[in-house]
């Protein structure tokens, strides 16, 4: 028979938990005592997924190890030799330096203050953030010299960070001499040895780089052997960059350097300038200068003249900037511009000329007129509208004149007939004084009774004068308005607006009947719509003025027709009529405003 057993069957009493618990925690104790890789690099891992991380260089070296040796290399006794060292941090929080036990420990024959912390670095950096230390060594005496640098951070992988510092005072007492002669790819440097120290100088010279402390390992002169001065040239060099130099002397016991020197080149020259005019009003005597900025320079200096040869005595305008707007220029004179870049050291070469001159300002290039020609009356005016181009012009401004004041005389684009009929050439020229000009032709016209009219009406009056812009009237060749009535009503409706009935009071009916009735077919409408030669400012006539087209236009015409209607309301108090010329009577009087036939007319006229 099968044995089935429990789960509760195979449960431990009580005192056998106990016994287990015991022997786990035994286990765990000594497993803790002994060392385990596994959880030391989780841990490791665990602790630079937080930790600042320091990191210490100079320029153009690799990262200092901790232990490593920082070499000044031999410099003569009583000067000094700074190296700038980068301390920066490169892990994932602000990294805090104790700048109280920031150490400094001098080595064996190595007197006090050889070696100094000149610059402490910021007590806290930033992640991905840097600061910087100065230690200076300045031998006393001869031979090596060391000490040992510790900067105590919170870098839980490096929490004391320590390396030593190298250098050797030397007897051979050598300078290094002052730059001159710096041009844009070379230089002149040199040195004085003036005690060799009882050694025998094999070799002398100059060293560069553009890194601090350069050594003979980088760019060299060699320039001769033995004590005194010497001088070379520094070739080859780049354009606007800094660079630093020392003398050096080599002997038995190995190579001293001079104090450090440093030089900038000068830029290369700049390119030609790119010059513009400004438009109106900014361009008054004022030009707008740019040009390619230039490696090295810290200032340009601008130069500007009428001729395209470069003003050498001229003083020059300065500025950092790489636009500058001139100012205090003559308009539309034209004016040559030269760059040139400068720094410390002194200014490159001028820039190339400019290929061609530019001119201050913008001038108007043309002119363009509201109307070309009109015929005017004496004392009847009209304005003209005169438009530069392009609207940048810097003087905008337009003088008129004109070829025969009695005939049409002109005032700021206001243009007045004379008392003498003829033709007059008025003329816009632009006040930039530069040529832009336009021509306008005048003519004065002086009507008599029955001329052709400016639109080919007949001249049927003349006031004698010129006034409220009008003299002359004239009538249109035809009739207008067989069978139509006066009013597009059946009934009468009162116009207080049309109650004009002498002359010059036809247009203000009209416009009057118009505003009352708007749109139909009516007289006055008639008359109003019509259009001839391009003129279309015809109206319905009062009852003087039909008269005086019926006298002077019509002659004997008008017995063909049963009535010639005005535009004049009938002032009777009958309220119904208008008024009217009853053709085979020769009367003028009223007519019923709703009446019509083939043969009740009236006929457009104009005033001007």
């Amino acid at each position: 028979m099968d044995q089935q057993v429990s789960a509760y069957a195979h449960r431990p009493r009580l005192g056998a938990v106990s016994g287990i618990a015991a022997a786990c925690a035994a286990l765990l104790a000594a497993f803790s005592a002994c060392s385990n890789p596994l959880m030391e690099a989780a841990e490791s891992l665990k602790a630079d997924a937080v930790s600042p991380k320091l990191v210490v260089s100079h320029s153009g070296s690799k990262p200092m190890a901790a232990g490593g040796v920082l070499d000044y290399g031999s410099i003569t006794i009583g000067s000094s030799m700074n190296v700038e060292l980068s301390i920066a941090n490169e892990g994932k929080s602000a990294l805090d330096i104790d700048l109280t036990n920031l150490g400094l420990t001098s080595g064996a024959a190595t007197e006090a203050d050889t070696f100094a912390i000149g610059t402490k670095p910021s007590g806290r950096i930033a992640a991905g953030a840097s600061s910087t230390m100065i230690v200076t060594f300045t031998p006393s005496a001869d031979g090596d010299k060391t000490a040992t640098i510790s900067i105590p951070t919170n870098d839980t992988k490096n929490p004391l960070f320590s390396f030593t510092v190298h250098g050797t005072g030397s007897s051979i007492a050598i300078a290094t001499s002052a730059v001159s002669d710096i041009e844009t790819t070379s230089a002149t440097s040199g040195g004085n040895i003036a005690e060799a120290g009882g050694q025998s100088i094999s070799t002398r010279g100059i060293c560069w780089d553009t890194l601090p402390n350069p050594t003979i390992d980088d760019s060299i002169v060699e320039i001769g052997s033995g004590s005194g001065d010497f001088n070379g040239v520094m070739t080859d060099l780049s354009a606007g960059t800094l660079y630093y130099v020392r003398a050096y002397a080599s002997s038995a016991t190995g190579c001293t350097y001079g104090p450090q020197r440093s030089f900038m080149t000068l830029p290369e020259a700049p390119m030609a300038p790119s010059v513009s005019a400004l438009g109106n009003p900014a361009g008054s005597g004022k030009l707008a200068v740019s040009w390619s900025a230039v490696t090295g320079a810290s200032i340009y200096d601008l130069y500007c003249s009428s001729s395209n040869s470069f003003p050498s005595a001229q003083s020059p305008i300065s500025t950092a900037s790489t636009t500058y707007t001139v100012g205090g220029l003559t308009n539309f004179s034209s004016y040559y511009f030269w760059i040139k870049a400068r720094n410390a050291s002194g200014p490159s070469a001028a820039s190339p000329t400019m290929a061609s001159p530019v001119m201050v300002g913008v001038k108007v290039s043309s002119i363009t007129l509201s109307k070309s020609s009109a015929t005017f009356l004496e004392g009847s005016s009209e304005t003209i509208t005169a438009t530069c181009y392009p609207s940048t012009a810097t003087v905008s401004s337009v003088t008129w004149t004109t070829s025969n004041a009695s005939v049409a005389a002109v005032s700021g684009g206001v243009i007045t007939g004379g008392a003498a009929a003829g033709s007059a050439t008025i003329t816009v020229t632009a006040d930039d004084g530069q040529g832009a000009s336009a021509t306008f032709a005048a003519t004065t016209k002086a009507y008599l009774q029955n001329d052709v009219g400016p639109a080919g009406g007949i001249l049927f009056y003349d006031k004698l004068s010129y006034s409220n812009g009008w003299r002359y009237m004239e009538a249109a060749p035809v009739n207008v308005g067989g069978g139509h009535a006066w009013s597009p009503y059946a009934y009468y409706v009162n116009i207080a607006g049309a109650y004009g009935t002498g002359i010059g009071t036809g247009l203000e009916n009209s416009l009057a009947i118009e505003t009352t009735f708007g749109n139909g077919t009516y007289l006055a409408r008639d008359c109003l719509e019509y259009s001839l030669n391009g003129y279309t400012d015809w109206f319905m006539p009062s009852d003087t003025e039909s008269a005086n087209v019926v006298f002077y236009v019509m002659g004997t015409s008008y017995s063909l027709f049963a009535y010639f209607v005005s535009s004049t309301q009938s002032g009777n108090g009958q309220g119904s009529h208008c008024r009217a010329l009853d053709c085979s009577t020769v009367q003028w009087g009223d007519i019923t405003v709703v009446k019509k036939s083939a043969s009740i007319v009236t006929r457009p006229v104009r005033r001007f």
